[in-house]
């Protein structure tokens, strides 16, 4: 029998609790969702009867302690987002956790609309696009395959009728959006920088001495010497750029940039052209 999707909803609000918080009790899942004593105790029942190693009963403490891996669960950006949108609601159901990452982008709805159907159906968009070499906008039409999140901005990726090239545009600087009645005629896996995947080695500054550089492994990469990221080819920049790793050790350096992409050499050219040194 298939389970049903508010149920699954809160199983998901269970875990990213339990995980986070470390554990569960009836009153706490009562704040959360607004239910009565008895549908709390059923919901982490049926909870405990789909996945029976995740959750310890503690009868003394009145909780359930969460046993399951760290692998496993509710990541901490689900977390957030459950408690920090119930904050926002006015519930107070975490006044203590702030999410205060910032997005820059104003997204208009009918525009992420029109770009979202246009993915969604495989058609061309004509769109008005501003840059800096054309701060007054230029009309294009655009073929979109995905739509992309990265630190405070949002892009489309789109094969460029007018440049004949596969593009990324940010958000922020399209002024409008018009869906056409023609299909695209470039699908995602013709774009190279879409399908090739990067590989971006970070490491501690090389400039850090010994024991600043444990407490940067420490803190960025797991308590290891460095961390390998595969992204695809075309957001590897941007990627670079949120994590403010340097891609130009003499130019860039502690304290300023505490970490580094010790392969930058290899991907020179996939930077953005202010960090190729």
């Amino acid at each position: 029998m298939k389970t049903p999707r508010t149920t699954l909803e809160r199983f998901r609000l269970i875990e990213a609790v339990s995980k986070w918080e470390g554990s569960l009790s009836n009153s706490r899942l009562r704040d959360l969702t607004g239910l009565h004593t008895v549908q709390v105790s059923r919901l982490i029942a049926a909870y405990i009867e789909a996945h029976p190693s995740h959750l310890e009963h503690d009868v003394s403490a009145k909780r359930y302690w969460w046993r399951g891996g760290a692998e496993e669960g509710s990541s901490l950006d689900e977390y957030l987002e459950l408690v920090v949108g119930l904050n926002r609601q006015g519930r107070d159901v975490a006044p203590f956790v702030h999410d205060v990452r910032l997005d820059f982008t104003e997204l208009a709805p009918p525009l992420f609309a029109a770009l979202n159907e246009a993915c969604s159906s495989a058609r061309a968009v004509r769109i008005e696009y501003r840059s800096m070499t054309n701060p007054q906008g230029l009309d294009r039409v655009v073929e979109p395959h995905s739509l992309i999140h990265i630190g405070r901005r949002w892009h489309v990726r789109a094969w460029c009728r007018l440049r004949q090239r596969f593009s990324d545009f940010n958000f922020g600087r399209i002024r409008s959006a018009t869906l056409l009645d023609e299909p695209c005629q470039s699908k995602s896996n013709d774009d190279r920088g879409w399908t090739v995947l990067a590989k971006v080695r970070i490491a501690p500054h090389r400039d850090l001495t010994a024991e600043q550089a444990e407490v940067v492994r420490a803190e960025l990469l797991g308590g290891t010497a460095r961390r390998v990221l595969e992204v695809r080819s075309c957001l590897a920049a941007y990627v670079i750029q949120e994590l403010r790793a340097a891609t130009n050790v003499e130019t860039q350096r502690p304290p300023d940039y505490q970490i580094e992409v010790s392969n930058a050499a290899d991907l020179k050219n996939l930077l953005f052209d202010s960090a190729k040194g």
